[in-house]
């Protein structure tokens, strides 16, 4: 088996940015994840197919993941294609935020690719000492990964906006319950539900806004950032110190922003980025 190694790095000088990530196999070929794949610090990395990674990133190494701020981010592409190494890219600031909005694999259909296996030759040339043995991953985002791709597999989401929203939050619960991250009484899961499920109403109306050009990429990228804010300032409401530092894994004090500012021109357009900016979240 070649090696999938998740790497990571700080996306501007903006400090409330999340991480980009991306992926590369052990001799260094590199798929971007909706941006860069140079120059990043090994985060995780795991032995599996290289070739079914290249197939699952294919076409262009974002994995299927659609479409930029509504189905994921360069957290979910980079989970896909580290899929058959049975890694996630949790290390990464802003990761929990991620997969709280957009959940472990995004919010669209996964080819995971079962059909292919082997490796790339420019895959096999050479491997790093990044390799983690399986018993290494906690037992918790073991069951995660499980979890997730069973569900995946499952759902139809050819199905109405309405039950991909119901899917997608209920999903966000089970991996709350999965991994134990709600242990105080005095957090409200009804709260923090609701919150989620603003989320996914607000990702359902405004990407069909953006789709259908009522409403352009500035102010989709603009008010993306705010119901980010939002999220994070709900999800404070909802729980206690403890168990929102357990959930996003920083400080319920703490804002971050997963809009990164080379994917945004990448995907949208150059400038872009500039254009939609507001100030820093507090």
């Amino acid at each position: 088996m070649g090696q999938l190694i998740a790497k990571r790095y700080r996306t501007s000088m903006m400090a409330y940015l999340a991480d980009h990530t991306y992926v590369e196999c052990g001799a260094g070929k590199a798929w971007g994840c909706f941006g860069g794949s140079k120059n990043g610090e090994a985060i995780s990395a795991g032995e599996g197919s290289t070739a079914r990674a290249n197939a699952i990133a294919e076409p262009n190494g974002e994995a299927g993941v659609g479409r930029y701020l509504i189905d994921g981010v360069c957290h979910q592409a980079a989970n896909r294609i580290l899929l058959p190494a049975n890694r996630l890219v949790t290390e990464a600031r802003g990761y929990w935020l991620s997969v709280s909005i957009f959940g472990t694999y995004g919010r669209s259909a996964f080819n995971m690719r079962p059909d292919v296996m082997g490796d790339l030759e420019a895959c096999v040339s050479s491997k790093t000492s990044t390799t983690l043995r399986a018993r290494d991953i906690p037992s918790g985002t073991l069951r995660l990964i499980r979890s997730n791709r069973a569900s995946m597999a499952r759902f139809d989401f050819k199905t109405s906006s309405s039950e991909l929203a119901t899917f997608n939050v209920n999903r966000f619960m089970k991996d709350l319950s999965l991994l134990r991250q709600i242990q105080s009484p005095k957090s409200s899961l009804s709260g923090l539900k609701l919150a989620k499920n603003t989320t996914e109403l607000f990702l359902d109306f405004m990407g069909k806004e953006l789709r259908s050009d009522k409403i352009g990429p500035v102010e989709y990228v603009r008010e993306f950032d705010r119901m980010t804010d939002k999220f994070q300032d709900d999800a404070a409401n909802a729980l206690s110190k403890d168990d929102f530092v357990r959930v996003f894994r920083v400080s319920p004090e703490e804002r971050i922003r997963l809009s990164d500012p080379e994917s945004v021109d990448m995907v949208f357009g150059r400038g872009v980025f500039s254009a939609a900016a507001s100030k820093a979240p507090r």
